[in-house]
Order: structure tokens, then sequence, then C-alpha cells
């Protein structure tokens, strides 16, 4: 998705990639794409980091153990938005505070987690400024959400998808078939916005093919 967006290191200054133990596919994704930053003269080694969390659903994994690791990785969610995850590289002091300004996920569950960790956390920072008498003061945009669906998803939304339309700031899907798509009536609607994850030469010709 970064590379395929006008991505402005001037504005999203710091970057940190949020992982799930064992995907080193998405880690090395990442390490990656800031190889190529750096040889573009775009950014610094220092202007990143990687995060591994634990998984929230091992493959196969039993429905009754699910619940269990799913709290462990929504707990490890709030720690990295708050800037207390161990081992976590604390960000340069010119940042005011540890949480991001957005946060940009196509799921399925470290995605979920972290949106519902970023959607209390907000929550939590209106009710203590609302029990302070700051309610009317304009709160500082973080933890901003963006969700992106799968480039799979033609005809119908993924269960992570339903379940993060009506929390995620911002839903974009990539088939035009999806536009304007609710996840219940009454709800925020999906917001079309062609292939932001762009596929492979390979399934380009499949298309075409079929």
């Amino acid at each position: 998705m970064l590379k395929n967006i006008p991505l402005d290191p001037t504005h999203y200054t710091y970057r940190t990639y949020v992982v799930s133990s064992g995907d080193n596919f998405s880690a090395g994704k990442a390490r990656e794409f800031e190889t190529d930053f750096l040889k573009k003269g775009k950014d610094s080694s220092d202007d990143y980091t990687i995060i591994t969390i634990p998984r929230a659903r091992r493959v196969h994994q039993s429905y009754w153990t699910t619940p269990f690791s799913t709290i462990r990785c929504l707990w490890a969610c709030f720690d990295v938005l708050s800037g207390r995850y161990p081992g976590q590289k604390p960000l340069p002091l010119k940042y005011s505070s540890p949480q991001p300004d957005l946060i940009l996920t196509n799921g399925p569950a470290v995605g979920l987690c972290i949106v519902i960790a970023a959607k209390v956390i907000r929550f939590c920072e209106f009710i203590s400024r609302w029990m302070s008498g700051r309610s009317s003061t304009p709160a500082v945009s973080r933890l901003r959400t963006m969700f992106v669906e799968s480039w799979a998803r033609v005809n119908g939304l993924s269960t992570t998808g339903v379940l993060l339309l009506p929390l995620a700031d911002v839903f974009l899907v990539q088939w035009r078939s999806l536009a304007g798509r609710q996840a219940w009536p009454g709800m925020k609607k999906t917001q079309y916005a062609g292939w932001v994850v762009l596929p492979s030469p390979g399934d380009k010709q499949r298309i075409k093919d079929t």
C-alpha cells in the first residue's frame, strides 16, 4: 500500500510497522520498503521501527482458546499505541506524544485489535477531557484509523471488514462493486478507492483472461 500512495516523508516522518509473531514475510516487506526509501534519499534508518506482537489467532487454532490469544494481542496493541510495549524504540524527542497520527491496516486479526485499541484510547481521552471540563477544547487529531479491504473481496465484505466498518474512520474498498456498502442499515458506507494494493503481473494476466 505504501508503495502505491504518494507517501510524503516530510509529513509522515516516523513509521511503526506492527506485525504478528511468525509473520516474517510482512516484516521483511517493511524492511524492503524502508531500504528503498533510503536509496532514494528520502529518509534515514532512524525514522522507522518494526514491532512484533503476539498473534491473535494461529492457523488451525482451536476456537476455544482463540478469545484468550486475541485478548493478549489486544493488550499488546494498547501498549504499542501508548509507546510502552517491551523493547519498543522510543520516539525522538521532537514528538509530543507516543501515539501515532494515522493507523493504516488491511487486517485481519491484528488490524481488528489495533483499531479497537485506538478507539478505546480515544474514548477514554474524551471522557477524561469531559470530566476535567476541557471537552469544548478541540482535541489533537491522533489515532485516526484507515482500513483497506482485501483485494480478494470482490462481491462481499470480509468478516473483519463487517466488524471494522462502523469503527474505522476511513474504510476503503478496491472494487467498485463494494462501493457504498454498509455493515448494517444506517451505518457508515465504504469508499471506493480503486486498487490500493496492486496485484502481481501474473494476477493481472489472469484477470484479463477472465
